[in-house]
C-alpha cells in the first residue's frame, strides 16, 4: 500500500466545548490560594517533643568502635601504598643516576 492511496480525513473541532470563557470561569482566583488568606481560627497549634537517648546502646558502641578500627586500617593501608610508591620512585631515580647512559642534554 502506498501513502498516496490512503484517504485523508478532516477532523472537526467542537468550538462550543473549547471556548476560553468557560474554562476561565471554572478556575479559582489566585488570591484565594495565598497564605495571607488562611483562616487562623480554623488552625490548630501542634508541638513536637523529641527525646534523644541519653546513653548509646551496646550495639551502637560496638558499631562505633568497629568503624573507628576500619577507618584506622584504611588509613594505614593508604599510607603504606603511598610510601611503597615513593620508595619505588626513589629507587628508580637512584638507578638512573647510577647508570652512565644519561644524555648530556639532561
Amino acid at each position: 500500500m502506498d501513502v498516496k492511496d490512503v484517504q485523508t480525513v478532516k477532523a472537526q473541532i467542537d468550538k462550543s466545548s473549547t471556548s476560553k470563557g468557560q474554562g476561565a470561569s471554572r478556575q479559582r482566583s489566585v488570591s484565594r490560594l495565598t497564605a495571607e488568606k488562611v483562616d487562623l481560627s480554623r488552625t490548630e497549634s501542634v508541638s513536637l517533643d523529641v527525646q534523644a537517648r541519653s546513653k548509646p546502646t551496646p550495639v551502637q558502641e560496638t558499631r562505633k568502635k568497629a568503624n573507628s578500627v576500619i577507618s584506622s586500617l584504611n588509613l594505614i593501608s593508604d599510607t603504606t601504598q603511598e610510601i611503597d610508591q615513593m620508595v619505588q620512585s626513589l629507587a628508580g631515580i637512584a638507578e638512573q643516576a647510577a647508570s652512565g647512559k644519561l644524555s648530556d642534554n639532561r
